[in-house]
């Protein structure tokens, strides 16, 4: 059975992993801070979206993060099924807005929490770094790496 992210969001008791507001909590939680874009070198903005200038290796096949290791290009509503050292867990992204993408992080033991990360940001699940290098136009690339 897997979990729907309407589901996740009404269900979830949330914890902030990234941003303003209290410090994450719960086991193998832990956050890097998130990167602000750099000021445009010009006034007027780009008349076209620009590709991402990161090749995800995995493309945009989810199944590649099971393992916990994996770069793909997603587009919001997407789940991952990743498992840790504290056992499976299925991570949402849920939106994205500008150049930000918003994750939910739910485990069968009960652990939820959520996180907005910018280009350059990023947070752990226990040994499962989750990175995002690249957020534009509604789509995102998430870096998975165990650590």
């Amino acid at each position: 059975m897997s979990i729907r992210p309407i589901a996740v969001a009404a269900l979830l008791t949330t914890v902030p992993l990234v941003g303003c507001g209290a410090p994450p909590e719960g086991p193998g939680v832990e956050t890097s801070p998130t990167a602000s874009p750099s000021p445009s070198a010009s006034a007027s903005p780009s008349p076209s979206p620009s590709p991402s200038p990161v090749t995800p290796t995995d493309g945009t096949d989810l199944s590649a993060c099971s393992d916990g290791e994996c770069e793909v290009e997603v587009s919001p509503p997407a789940e991952f099924e990743i498992e840790s050292e504290l056992g499976p867990a299925t991570l949402t992204v849920d939106s994205t807005t500008g150049e930000q993408v918003h994750f939910l992080l739910a485990t069968p033991s009960g652990l939820a929490a959520e996180s907005t990360i910018a280009p350059g940001g990023g947070f752990a699940y226990n040994d499962v770094a989750i990175e995002v290098p690249y957020v534009a136009d509604g789509s995102a690339v998430v870096r998975m790496a165990r650590e």
